[in-house]
């Protein structure tokens, strides 16, 4: 089988589908199947691209339409033999590859694991509105033409694979979707290289992430700033539109016990989860965060917002309501006090989740094979 991938991001850069597809990728390839990937990019190549074993056309961003228009050509040349088009997100890759596909007519899916016009609305209004809570409210008929896209490109598609009943029982009431479209390949638990350092644990609380409205990171600072955290730290890792209203914040409050840090790769941050004190996801939703599997498989014990697609985690967990201050200051409290500190560590050990990218494969190649 010919799998043209199409991705918004990819290695090295850092995300969800970055990392996804050059591991499904492998697989595919070790079972004999051909994989080409198709991704928008900073650079037209760079140093390291000839160690993957497929090819990657990168088309470097300029603007929007000529992203789109010059994605769409590399693509349709790119699926003259292939047989399957398997899309990593409904709007950058997905609105291109519909477009091609309504000319190839081939076999088209969709892995859906966020939500760009939700996204986009708390960007621009800097309203913590909850995923369920943008639909529930009407807020997304604000954005008619784009919602009315993302109608179209789903009605297009072949199959629609989603990472959580969560977000597929949201989308098909409002997208009106059929059912008989949804399939559902979970997100893997990742293979932690040997040689991250295990190592006496320090004092930081981590959040890792872009920081983004959707992040709840300004309220994440606050509550923090009205924790017990004596002894502690707040380590904010990422980039993003609120970084610096979030640091100024902790400037002029004179706050010595939160920083912040760029961005690290992946093998960085497992290191940094090996020996900090916890993390926290304080997301005003959080579908299927790739960065708590990363938590389950080091043994890293973090407290979450309960707006999480990970139904099978909750009851396992300390949760908060991602809106309520109060409420996420009294759980940093609780991984900051010893003895509820050791309840959280012996609950995360009773977490049964193993998904690797192999078993991904299987469940993908079910899918989009027709078997």
């Amino acid at each position: 089988m010919k799998i043209v991938i199409a991705t918004g991001i990819f290695a090295p850069e850092i995300g969800g589908p970055a990392t996804y597809v050059p591991n499904i990728a492998k697989e595919f390839l070790n079972e004999g199947h051909s994989v080409s990937v198709i991704t928008y990019s900073d650079v037209t190549t760079y140093n390291g691209d000839e160690n993957f074993n497929f090819p990657i056309k990168r088309i470097k961003r300029t603007n929007t339409i000529s992203n789109y228009f010059r994605y769409f050509k590399a693509l349709f040349t790119m699926t003259k033999d292939a047989d399957v088009i398997y899309s990593f997100d409904h709007m950058s890759a997905g609105i291109p590859s519909t477009v091609v596909n309504l000319i190839r007519r081939k076999k088209f899916f969709i892995r859906i694991g966020g939500d760009f016009i939700w996204e986009r609305y708390l960007s621009i209004t800097g309203e913590a509105v909850s995923l369920r809570d943008y639909y529930k409210k009407g807020i997304h008929k604000k954005d008619k033409i784009r919602f009315n896209i993302i109608r179209f490109v789903f009605s297009r598609a072949t199959g629609l694979i989603f990472t959580t009943k969560f977000q597929s029982e949201i989308f098909a009431e409002y997208y009106k979707f059929s059912t008989e479209k949804v399939s559902y390949v979970q997100n893997p638990t990742p293979d932690v290289p040997s040689d991250v350092k295990y190592g006496k644990r320090n004092n930081d609380l981590i959040f890792a992430g872009r920081a983004i409205e959707k992040n709840n990171v300004l309220r994440l600072i606050e509550s923090f700033i009205n924790s017990n955290s004596e002894g502690f730290r707040l380590v904010v890792i990422g980039n993003g539109d609120v970084r610096s209203k979030a640091e100024e914040i902790v400037k002029s409050k004179n706050i010595g016990n939160i920083v912040f840090k760029d961005k690290v790769s992946r093998s960085e941050l497992w290191n940094i989860f090996s020996t900090c004190h916890g993390a926290i996801f304080p997301s005003l939703t959080d579908i299927s965060p790739n960065t708590m599997l990363d938590c389950i498989s080091i043994g890293t014990p973090f407290v979450s917002s309960e707006e999480i697609g990970y139904d099978w985690i909750k009851d396992k967990i300390i949760t908060f309501n991602p809106h309520d201050g109060t409420d996420m200051t009294q759980a940093i409290n609780s991984i900051f006090d010893s003895e509820e500190y050791e309840k959280i560590k012996m609950n995360l050990n009773k977490v049964n989740y193993n998904y690797s990218f192999r078993d991904a494969y299987k469940d993908t190649l079910r899918i989009i094979s027709g078997i």
